[in-house]
């Protein structure tokens, strides 16, 4: 591992990625401007169950959630989402809240200040009168801050984000983000749940190729944002599921001896022929696990959500 001290943080994990005896890298690169438009993309894909699975729960129990929190039509309360994207799921929960005549503020936080500017526009659009005020950063950094909001919160960790991480890391987050909670708010956090191997594959390996134009472009942003030289015929996108560990994974991979020059870093990093890239780990969950995670965070699981097959489920926590 290589460690400059005069690199922002974003440089210095790309560099320690790429220099690590086994390559890889963060998986939150993904989403810049292009990485979004690629993922919208799949989402709407066949094989991509988990986001028809999370709509059908938002939209089946949406009011139930939304009335956890806003327990008095007269209290303002928050709605504070990590890592909002297109806020797609998450418009469906707005939306419940304006029919309810609610008083809430919505709060979308990402990375990606480009998707933020684009939400900010649309949700202004759609609903005039909404009180939003976007976050742009890493939020593990604004998290130590949500403490200090005046009103109740709902945290929102839709999709399957927490199956990037490890177990350990995953705890760590957790603990984390319960440290920023008072008493009364709340958490709603998706878990994709184990089932059939061969579906969970071709969530992340589609017949149309678009997740792996997905994966490929990590190397295209490297190449735009590093000075990089990444010829993009010289890596293939490759997945695979591990039923054991219940752990989708995503590899890109070199097809032969090659040297790629980041040039802003100042760096070579050289590749041996069918050497991998990690780029993503994606956990799958039995139930069981999930009442570990809330234990092991000092979080009491108030409900569990599931679509009708069960593939999926949205979990509502309360601190303890």
């Amino acid at each position: 591992m290589i460690k400059d001290n005069s690199l922002s943080t974003y440089q210095q994990e790309v560099l320690t990625g790429l220099t690590a005896p086994i390559k890889y890298l963060p998986s939150k690169l993904f989403y810049d401007t292009q990485g979004l438009i690629l993922y919208n993309e799949i989402m709407g894909l066949p094989e991509y169950y988990l986001v028809n699975s999370d709509i059908q729960i938002l939209k089946s129990y949406g009011k139930k959630i939304i009335q956890a929190i806003a327990m008095s039509g007269k209290e303002l309360f928050n709605i504070v989402d990590l890592g909002a994207g297109n806020a797609l799921k998450t418009q469906i929960l707005l939306e419940e809240s304006i029919k309810q005549n609610l008083k809430f503020h919505y709060m979308p936080i990402d990375i990606d200040a480009a998707s933020l500017a684009s939400l900010h526009h649309v949700l202004v659009q759609r609903f005039p009168k909404l009180s939003i005020e976007t976050r742009h950063g890493d939020y593990f950094e604004i998290l130590q801050n949500l403490k200090d909001l005046a009103h109740p919160k709902l945290i929102l960790f839709l999709g399957s984000s927490i199956g990037n991480y490890t177990t350990e890391d995953a705890t760590q987050f957790l603990n984390k983000l319960n440290a920023s909670l008072n008493p009364g708010d709340k958490l709603l956090i998706g878990f994709d749940l184990v089932k059939d191997p061969a579906m969970t594959l071709a969530a992340y390996n589609d017949q149309m190729g678009i997740t792996k134009k997905f994966n490929l472009n990590l190397l295209t942003r490297l190449n735009n944002e590093f000075g990089a030289d990444f010829d993009l015929q010289n890596f293939i996108h490759y997945p695979s599921y591990d039923p054991l560990n219940h752990a989708a994974q995503s590899y890109l991979i070199s097809t032969k001896q090659q040297t790629v020059n980041l040039r802003k870093l100042h760096t070579k990093i050289e590749f041996y022929p069918w050497e991998p890239i990690h780029t993503e780990t994606s956990y799958k969950y039995q139930i069981e696990q999930i009442n570990q995670f809330a234990v092991a965070s000092h979080f009491n699981i108030r409900e569990n959500f599931y679509d009708d097959k069960k593939y999926f489920v949205n979990s509502l926590w309360e601190p303890k």
